[in-house]
């Protein structure tokens, strides 16, 4: 018979991942929503909002790999318009709390 404790624990690890690549995918959309209006809400917006969701989703993929136990990647995207977007080694969490601080209003 299974304890409480330990069936909570195998549907955590159940429900965890598939929590993180639902977010993950919600996070490709919405920077794939972004790119695409950015004639409509600017330049300047839709540059901060896909930086922003850019690095939701390298966060997100570091979490999967983590709860699942292997591996996942993203084919390389067109969506950086601006050079300094560029996500380093070293660099995000600057770069997060560069987009957090710095937000542009319509």
């Amino acid at each position: 018979m299974r304890t409480w404790p330990k069936a909570i624990r195998e549907i955590q690890a159940v429900i965890a991942p598939a929590f993180y690549e639902y977010a993950l995918g919600s996070a490709r959309e919405g920077r794939d929503w972004y790119y695409k209006g950015r004639f409509v809400i600017g330049e300047a917006i839709a540059n901060h909002r896909v930086g922003l969701l850019t690095q939701v989703t390298h966060l997100l993929l570091t979490m999967v790999p983590q709860q699942r136990g292997f591996k996942i990647g993203e084919k390389k995207g067109g969506y950086r318009s601006t050079p300094d977007l560029a996500v380093q080694e070293g660099q995000v969490l600057q770069e997060l709390s560069l987009l957090l601080s710095n937000i542009p209003i319509p």
